[in-house]
């Protein structure tokens, strides 16, 4: 079931505005500096998709209130008209944090919640943004709705959606999950300390170079489209733990989604209970463990 949040405030963070609409010559507005270049105010028709492996919802972090700020800003900038602002997906609040909940109604917007088997029924398109927030999550919780509505979630993508996976999950290695368009995320790919390769990124306002925490990623991405734009990676095997992807319209060349390897969940003792029914009841945070083994 879902729960509507209503907002708190009706003020822009301007400053983060500022540093995602960059006044380029001709009238540019968003531009990166790696191989996939955002030309102009997304068109419509145009959608986009960011995957994440940063612990954003570590309450350790230094940097994890601004990434939630800036990204949550970033996606709802380049997201088309809907009825609805943003849809939360996910299963508790990540280490009892709520930074990108609070980020959405700082900036103005709401947001509605819902549990990954909402996944099934929701209609993505009553949303400008969708948010899949998998962070302090065993892969067991979400996996079978989340896979199941990947065809959907690249469908409303390529109509001019915006989907962040947001995906510091709790596992071992060899817990893998796929994600829209092709790749795969890879679970307990941690790492202390992580490097930005992009800092033009609007999401990479005010954030430190590199990005440190204990651990400052759980996951990193392999396999990805062509047109992927890396904006932080994992030093130790120079893999993407940041990264957006522009869709359909106008963007430029329609990626081929690569083929995605099974996913698999490895046993990580007795997971804890999730309310069930409806409607959802607000669980009660977790205890806050360090996030994972240090790398």
């Amino acid at each position: 079931m879902k729960k509507k949040s209503i907002s708190q405030s009706g003020f822009f963070n301007l400053r983060v505005l500022i540093g995602l609409f960059l006044a380029l010559a001709g009238g540019s507005l968003l531009a990166f500096t790696g191989n996939y270049e955002y030309v102009g105010a997304a068109p419509k028709g145009c959608g986009l998709l960011v995957g994440s492996g940063l612990t954003c919802g570590w309450p350790v972090n230094t940097w994890s209130a601004q990434l939630a700020s800036n990204t949550v800003q970033y996606t709802f900038a380049v997201s088309q008209p809907a009825a609805d602002d943003f849809a939360l997906f996910e299963t508790h609040d990540p280490w009892g944090s709520t930074f990108i909940k609070d980020a959405i109604t700082a900036t103005g917007h709401t947001y509605t919640e819902f549990t990954p088997a909402d996944l099934a029924t929701v209609n993505f398109s009553d949303y400008r943004v969708v948010i899949l927030n998998w962070d302090d999550t065993l892969l067991d919780k979400f996996i079978t709705p989340y896979t199941a509505a990947i065809p959907a979630l690249e469908a409303y993508v390529g109509g001019g959606g915006v989907v962040w996976v947001q995906a510091a999950i709790q596992g071992n290695p060899g817990d893998n999950f796929p994600v829209p368009f092709g790749g795969q995320g890879l679970g307990a790919d941690f790492s202390a300390s992580d490097d930005v390769v992009d800092p033009a990124s609007p999401m990479m306002l005010n954030i430190p170079n590199p990005m440190q925490g204990n651990s400052a990623s759980h996951v990193s991405y392999t396999g990805l489209p062509g047109p992927a734009h890396t904006v932080v990676i994992n030093p130790n095997d120079n893999q993407p733990v940041l990264y957006d992807l522009q869709f359909g319209g106008t963007c430029g060349g329609t990626p081929t989604p690569t083929p995605t390897a099974t996913a698999t969940s490895t046993a990580t003792g007795t997971p804890t209970a999730t309310a069930t029914g409806a409607p959802r009841a607000t669980p009660t945070p977790r205890p806050r463990p360090t996030p994972g083994p240090r790398p």
